[in-house]
C-alpha cells in the first residue's frame, strides 16, 4: 500500500496533523440524511445539532451508552442496522412528522394529569377546611 509508505516516513507532528484534518474531514461529511440527537446525560437533555453521518452518530452512541447517558435517534435515514445504540432509533419520514409525533405523545400523556386537576378543583368544596 502506497498510503502506508508514505504515513510511515511521517514525524509524529505530522501524523498528528493528518489525523486532525481526517477526523475534521470524516466530523464534517454530509450522507444525505439528518439525525436529531437527544442525549439525556446526569439530569441534563440537549440535542446534538453537529451529527451528519453513520461515522459520527456511532461516535456518538458510544460515548453515551447507558453509562454516561443515553442517546435517542431520530432519522430519515431507512437503515440504521449497523448502529449500536443503548437509547431509541427511531426512523422519521421528516422532522415536521417527529414534531408532530412528540405534540400528540405529550397532549395523550398529559391529559390524565389535567383530568385529574380538574377533578380536584371541581371537588374543592367537599374538603374539608384545616
Amino acid at each position: 500500500m502506497r498510503i502506508d509508505n508514505f504515513l510511515k516516513n511521517l514525524t509524529i507532528e505530522e501524523l498528528l496533523e493528518v489525523q486532525s484534518k481526517a477526523s475534521n474531514i470524516v466530523h464534517s461529511f454530509k450522507d444525505g440524511y439528518f439525525y436529531i440527537c437527544e442525549v439525556r446525560s446526569y439530569g441534563r437533555n440537549w440535542k446534538a445539532w453537529d451529527i451528519h453521518n453513520t461515522h459520527t452518530l456511532q461516535d456518538l452512541c458510544y460515548q453515551y451508552d447507558g453509562d454516561e447517558g443515553i442517546v435517542d435517534v431520530y432519522s430519515n435515514n431507512p437503515d440504521l442496522s449497523g448502529i449500536h445504540n443503548y437509547g431509541d432509533l427511531m426512523f422519521i419520514p421528516s422532522e415536521d412528522d417527529l414534531n408532530k409525533w412528540k405534540g400528540y405523545t405529550y397532549l395523550k400523556n398529559s391529559i390524565p394529569k389535567h383530568e385529574e386537576t380538574l377533578k380536584q378543583w371541581e371537588e374543592r368544596e367537599n374538603v374539608p377546611f384545616q
